[in-house]
């Protein structure tokens, strides 16, 4: 297993906006895709503010390409990135392996 870990600052007061955007829009072809599942997604409440962790695990470095194909040419996905482009000011995005003893494992 692999898990995408990225970090989204959100525009303020956007927070709403994206967090609907991204349960009716991306969430439905994440399912369809079923390449990859959604371990988490978390709103900082300490620390910085307006922030989305969001944990996603893939079974290997092949299915996370396939995840990148099928992104770029779904004409929904890319319809999804528009709206919500507007709303992220930036993104921190890396891909961790677990360590033997994790439960995620």
């Amino acid at each position: 297993m692999i898990y995408l870990l990225e970090i989204l600052k959100i525009a303020p007061g956007k927070m709403k906006e994206y967090l609907e955007l991204h349960e009716k829009e991306e969430m439905p072809l994440v399912k369809e895709y079923q390449v990859f599942n959604l371990v988490g997604t978390w709103i900082t409440e300490f620390g910085e503010s307006n922030e989305i962790v969001e944990m996603w695990k893939f079974g290997d470095f092949a299915t996370y390409d396939k995840w990148l194909k099928l992104r770029s040419e779904d004409k929904r996905m890319s319809e999804f990135y528009k709206k919500v482009d507007k709303l992220v000011l930036g993104m921190n995005a890396r891909i961790a392996l677990p360590a033997s003893f994790s439960p995620l494992m």
